[in-house]
């Protein structure tokens, strides 16, 4: 497994942490980055959780784009929507935002103050500022990505008590609709970071469980 140390906003302006994540990507499975990490490039994987899963699920259409094949795109919990597009809870289209507004562990008050630190990173010359958010692109919103066609085998898992369960659906629905291989599960009745609770959760180590195995069947598929 290789973590990939992107650069943070606000310190760094976004997309930043999107660019190093393509980077790096682009590097290991490129000849010299493969034989440094000892992998085989025809079989890499790509996931996170979160934030991190909205990386990766934006790194697998950059991928796709840049003829990079991966085996699987496997993400838990991801951010997809734009939240600089609402005021409150309840100007987001996604039901899970409105009934999930005062979740425990990740509430809308919370991805609020991290959507709005996001954009603080741009320039408050607005020149600068006007040319920053056009290389923005889609990235601030994965669901007007321009094609979700060939974007590979996806596993997305949900949490039944998250704002942004319904968004991380979407975008899966979205994905099959383009004739991609989707896998999704909603877990019921946990938290957006439920997968990091595998002492006191089972649906936690149902998570890794599932995961170990999509894992596995990508690499012998």
């Amino acid at each position: 497994m290789i973590d990939v140390a992107y650069r943070l906003v606000p310190e760094h302006v976004f997309p930043t942490g999107i660019l190093d994540s393509f980077a790096a990507l682009q590097y290991i499975a490129s000849p010299a980055g493969s034989k440094a990490f000892n992998i085989d490039a025809s079989r890499i994987s790509i996931g996170g959780v979160s934030a991190g899963g909205n990386i990766a699920l934006i790194c697998a259409h950059l991928a796709r784009d840049a003829g990079i094949s991966l085996k699987l795109t496997a993400v838990g919990t991801p951010t997809v929507d734009d939240l600089s597009k609402y005021e409150q809870a309840s100007d987001s289209p996604y039901r899970s935002m409105k009934e999930m507004e005062f979740a425990p562990t990740l509430n809308w008050a919370r991805l609020k103050w991290f959507d709005v630190l996001k954009w603080s990173s741009l320039s408050k010359d607005e020149a600068e500022r006007k040319k920053q958010v056009a290389d923005v692109k889609w990235f601030a919103d994965l669901m007007t990505a321009p094609s979700f066609e060939n974007v590979g085998r996806t596993v997305i898992y949900t949490a039944g008590c998250d704002p942004l369960r319904d968004e991380g659906e979407a975008y899966g629905m979205k994905l099959v609709e383009a004739g991609n291989e989707v896998t999704l599960k909603r877990f019921a009745g946990v938290p957006h970071p439920f997968m990091h609770m595998d002492e006191a959760l089972v649906q936690a180590r149902d998570y890794i469980a599932m995961l170990c195995a999509e894992i596995r069947r990508s690499l012998v598929a």
